[in-house]
């Protein structure tokens, strides 16, 4: 079914009127397990619903199998998922775990080789709730309203996060969550992993999506299947979303702009059921009724991208055209209206930014 068509469908909370968002880059002071900790953060929000409480949207990242790129890691790699978030109303925080990058220094119990992945990843589940308890003082946070998202060992990491039944927690979001692929195909202790897996999928716990591509490397398509049966045994509830093949890697899923274009649709008909926050879709099943088919595929394309974007319109051919996975607006219309007035031959005119039409 088209995105167009689920948005008809769709009862969304949130009116994305935005079109610009804050950014804060801040070293986040935590309290974990009584000690106190800085970790590297990011925090997204859209300018127009400055000074409300909006619900929260917690990202972590995943690690690679390089040390040197692990010290490295920072908020960049969650910039983009973060303005995806903020966009659709949330307070989108993106932190770097202890132990990487900026982050505070931390030596975590082992996961391969010690026979069981839980002691690191309940290690690292403290982190998310570390940013929990410190984003809910905000107050442009509502508490009571959260969501985890989060990649690779990040996704697997935000589930038994779920398991210790956070205060707030609604929904979680795995996207090619996994920990222990020591290269391609290999995993240090797969079962360990399916062990871990049926360890977090308590019926208890806040219900989740599972994205992954046909291709990733890391978690294939067997390992994750291993993985979402172990986890609903015991009554975990875990909609399995295996998307086809993307890019040379499909852990790529989470990064690249063609894999958010595809989790980003699923994830917002997820979420709406539980009444959190998109983009509205009143005014652009308005602004989508009197188009041609060929311009509501165009359309369907730009509400599902990632990043900054802005639908054009060429007058006289009528055609709709799109500027997708820009760092900001500005950008966006930029390079969105060359573009458009060099493939059309005319002047172009913005008829939308990011979520909402212009008139």
């Amino acid at each position: 079914m088209r995105i167009f068509a689920i948005v008809l469908a769709l009862l969304f909370c949130a009116q994305a009127q935005a079109q610009d968002v804050i950014v804060e880059e801040t070293l986040l002071p935590v309290t974990i397990h009584g000690r106190a900790f800085k970790l590297d953060t990011i925090i997204v929000k859209r300018k127009d619903l400055d000074g409300q409480r909006l619900p929260i949207a917690l990202l972590t990242h995943g690690v690679s199998r390089n040390a040197q790129e692990n010290a490295e890691v920072n908020t960049g790699r969650l910039r983009g998922q973060a303005v995806d978030m903020a966009l659709r109303g949330y307070l989108a925080v993106g932190f770097i775990r202890r132990g990487f990058g900026k982050s505070s220094e931390h030596i975590r119990p082992r996961g391969c080789g010690s026979g069981s992945f839980l002691p690191s990843l309940r290690d690292q589940a403290a982190d998310v709730e570390g940013v929990r308890k410190a984003v809910v003082e905000r107050p442009d946070a509502d508490p009571t309203r959260i969501v985890g998202l989060g990649v690779s060992v990040g996704g697997i990491t935000m589930l038994a996060w779920a398991d210790e039944r956070p205060d707030g927690l609604i929904a979680i979001v795995n996207v090619s969550g996994g920990t222990g692929s020591t290269s391609t195909d290999m995993n240090c202790d797969e079962p360990a992993l399916i062990a871990a897996a049926r360890a977090f999928g308590d019926a208890r716990n806040a219900p989740s999506i599972w994205f992954y591509a046909a291709n990733d490397t890391y978690f294939g398509p067997r390992v994750v299947s291993r993985m979402h049966e172990g986890f609903t045994a015991r009554g975990g509830k875990a909609e399995l979303r295996a998307s086809e093949a993307i890019g040379n890697d499909g852990h790529q899923l989470w990064a690249l702009s063609d894999g958010r274009q595809r989790w980003l649709p699923e994830m917002d008909a997820f979420l709406s059921k539980f009444g959190l926050p998109s983009w509205d879709p009143a005014p652009i099943a308005k602004f989508g009724a009197g188009l041609s088919e060929s311009n509501k595929r165009i359309l369907d394309r730009h509400l599902a991208a990632p990043g900054h974007k802005i639908l054009m319109m060429a007058p006289q051919k009528g055609s709709l055209y799109t500027w997708r996975a820009a760092v900001d607006l500005e950008t966006a219309r930029k390079n969105g209206l060359e573009s458009c007035e060099k493939s059309a031959g005319e002047k172009c005119r913005v008829v939308m930014e990011n979520f909402q039409p212009i008139p």
